[in-house]
């Protein structure tokens, strides 16, 4: 990015006269403002490059710490939405420590972050914006990982590696520094990603994924007729594509092997069961690459609702295919991303997934789309009905199928986010009726899916 191109001149000098507009000046409206008016001109600007730590003229340490935050951002091909709510956050955590305030409190002169918090705490001012300043530092305030959000420990992490000021020479040194301090996963994996982008000059792509790229880049329609060496050539290009087929393959085989060859567990699986491989393959591969901070307790909802389903109607490859179908609406879902594992509620705490995305009706049209290139056609009726019932909230005594994605689906909901268990309650006694399975009492039936399927709660962020 050219420096000396006229709108990052006035983006420069906006955030000048900001801060020396603070300076003497404790309104903390105006400093959540301000916030918010230069975060919109940064991302007006051209994404963030690397480049800029190769400018013959450094520049302020406090543009470097934005500019490295927006670089994680990007790496992360994080909404927009989030994307402007930790850059705002980037900037209140600059601007508040040129305010008079913040020298009452010595001890937070060394977590800006906090600082900026401790000012905007009741004030008339974003509580999304709030919350972000107020998640950072867990470590050194004893936060457990399944309290942390992700957002927050971005800006902190920037801030680890900016503090007191960021030198372009110095920062593979800060690198070096916090990697032999530190015992967060989290910053390691972090560590890692900003090393990559520096050492081999790697700006990271700052185009988010939308729900139609799912389907737009999907090789499937002209793969799942394809000879195996085909299918072999393009199921090796990453681990994120293999995995499901090597899992499945495992499960298959006699001897209940580990299978690490792909050629081999195509193989086991047999021809017919590709396409439902194929489509969960590429499913899998995509939601890897969204970098969904809770990706492990995501693909746990999802591979327990296969289980459930192929437990309901036998058929393992199509119900897991069926299953990340179903539930791909959680992974761009885009305020999901502003939150950690765990949130407050009246009960006390509950994990943090959210399902409003169901009642919306983009969320049927995506659905059905999906579902009919991946050629499960026969499962769009169900699903329609099924999106029904969950939108009026009343379990129908449907036909099978509907009533097997209406009790795998209440069954999920009662195991990850302990959700109210009369929908389920009702699902087994339609279930019962109809003599789909002997499920048992609704204590019974949870305990063999939890114990069958293995699902566990992931306790940690995935970054």
């Amino acid at each position: 990015m050219p420096i000396n191109d006229p709108a990052w001149q006035h983006y420069l000098s906006a955030l000048e006269r900001g801060s020396a507009t603070l300076a003497s000046n404790d309104d903390t409206v105006k400093l959540s403002s301000l916030s918010h008016q230069l975060s919109a001109q940064r991302l007006a600007l051209p994404a963030a490059s690397v480049t800029l730590w190769q400018q013959p003229i450094p520049l302020p340490s406090t543009v470097l710490q934005l500019e490295l935050l927006l670089l994680l951002c990007q790496h992360y091909r994080w909404p927009d939405d989030s994307i402007q709510l930790v850059l705002q956050a980037g900037f209140c955590s600059v601007l508040a420590t040129t305010m008079p305030q913040v020298r009452q409190w010595p001890k937070l002169q060394r977590y800006p972050a906090l600082a900026a918090a401790r000012l905007l705490q009741g004030a008339n001012n974003s509580t999304a914006l709030h919350r972000v300043l107020a998640g950072c530092y867990p470590t050194e305030r004893n936060i457990a990982p399944w309290q942390q959000q992700p957002l927050s420990l971005l800006l902190t992490e920037v801030e680890y590696l900016t503090r007191p000021n960021l030198l372009p020479s110095l920062l593979l040194q800060h690198i070096g520094q916090r990697i032999s301090q530190t015992k967060s996963e989290y910053e390691i994996s972090l560590l890692r990603h900003i090393l990559t982008m520096f050492c081999h000059s790697q700006t990271p792509l700052s185009v988010n994924t939308d729900r139609s790229d799912l389907i737009t880049n999907s090789r499937f329609r002209q793969l799942y007729q394809a000879n195996t060496g085909q299918l072999v050539e393009y199921l090796s290009q990453s681990s994120e594509l293999a995995a499901p087929l090597l899992a499945l393959a495992s499960q298959l085989n006699r001897q209940q092997q580990q299978i690490h060859d792909i050629r081999l567990a195509l193989n086991l699986i047999g021809r017919t069961q590709v396409p439902y491989v194929l489509a969960e393959s590429e499913l899998h591969s995509s939601m890897a690459q969204l970098h969904h901070p809770k990706h492990a307790l995501l693909h746990q909802f999802s591979a327990c609702l296969g289980h459930t389903i192929n437990k309901l109607l036998p058929g393992r490859a199509r119900s897991r295919a069926l299953a990340l179908c179903l539930c791909a609406p959680l992974w761009l879902e885009p305020h999901s991303y502003n939150n950690g594992l765990l949130q407050r509620c009246t009960q006390g705490v509950r994990p943090a997934l959210d399902f409003s995305c169901y009642n919306n009706s983009s969320t049927l049209s995506f659905l059905l789309a999906l579902l009919d290139h991946y050629h499960l056609n026969e499962w769009i009726e169900p699903v329609r009905l099924w999106l029904q019932s969950l939108q009026q909230n009343i379990p129908t005594a449907g036909d099978i199928n509907v009533l097997t994605l209406q009790l795998a689906w209440h069954s999920n909901l009662v195991l990850f986010a302990n959700l109210n268990a009369q929908p389920l309650i009702r699902c087994l006694q339609h279930a019962k009726q109809k003599n789909i399975s002997d499920t048992g009492s609704p204590a019974n039936w949870l305990m063999q899916l939890a114990t069958d399927s293995q699902c566990y709660f992931p306790l940690a962020l995935t970054l």
